[in-house]
């Protein structure tokens, strides 16, 4: 147990050190981050001149929800997505060896993931702080138990968003087309899960739909937990959601895992 633990402690400390290796890189996503966020506030900024409240949202709320949302998005912007890990592993004939080795493949995916993105959340800290220094358009909660709730949900995020990703790299075994995937994946999470625009934005009828599905667990709900907008009670709520979201999108990812290992077809052998 404790050489298996060592093994997935090791995978997170290389992925780590690949990820902090190239600080251009670093400096430029926190500098590309900012200027994505301003530019979305200079867009609400002119669509908020009409309106003091859109859908429970003012002025205020809608600034602290996109800085929020895209810090969440920076987090969970996996630098070496599974996708792209295990269509690269696979072309190259190397997910031979991965199976080969004596630690459960999903584990070490989330191991990998896990060392970049604990670059990101540096990155959003930065994020928060700036924009909290340098705008008044940033509220904070006012209740501490808050906090607690947003971590937490948070976390289920996280599994989840980790928890779709690896399910779009399982589906590379059966088609090897590693692009065409990510992208449909990346466009449907950013628009179903509020990364775009908040899930109150939409018809009443879409929302609905929405709330059967997995992706407004991703950002929406912990935004709106952060903004207060539930009671005690439907943070609670929210939060047996998401973790009833978590296990069952792990179970559909081992049984697709399953699946996919007998059909692989690997390039040059």
């Amino acid at each position: 147990m404790w050489k298996s633990i060592h093994k997935y402690v090791g995978i997170f400390e290389i992925q780590l050190k690949m990820s902090t290796k190239y600080k251009f890189s670093f400096i430029s996503g926190i500098i590309g981050s900012l200027l994505q966020i301003a530019i979305q506030i200079a867009i609400w900024s002119q669509v908020y001149m009409q309106k003091v409240t859109i859908n429970g949202l003012d002025k205020r709320d809608m600034f602290t929800y996109l800085m929020v949302s895209q810090s969440l998005v920076v987090i969970f912007s996996f630098r070496n997505a599974p996708e792209r890990m295990i269509s690269k592993k696979i072309r190259q004939g190397d997910i031979v060896y991965e199976l080969a080795r004596p630690i459960h493949f999903m584990r070490a995916r989330f191991f990998e993931n896990m060392g970049d993105s604990l670059i990101n959340i540096v990155l959003a800290f930065f994020m928060i702080i700036f924009w909290t220094v340098s705008s008044d358009g940033f509220e904070l909660p006012s209740n501490i138990n808050v906090y607690l709730f947003f971590g937490l949900s948070s976390c289920f995020s996280y599994m989840i968003m980790f928890s779709i990703s690896i399910l779009a790299g399982y589906l590379t075994f059966f088609t090897m087309n590693f692009w065409g995937i990510y992208n449909a994946k990346k466009a449907i999470v950013d628009l179903l899960s509020g990364a775009l625009i908040p899930i109150s934005f939409f018809p009443q009828k879409i929302q609905k739909l929405f709330s059967y599905m997995p992706f407004e667990k991703m950002v929406y709900t912990p935004v709106m937990i952060f903004l207060e907008k539930y009671s005690v009670e439907e943070r609670k709520m929210q939060l047996m959601i998401q973790f009833i979201w978590v296990v069952m999108l792990l179970y559909l990812d081992e049984l697709i895992y399953r699946k996919a290992i007998r059909s692989i077809t690997i390039n040059g052998g």
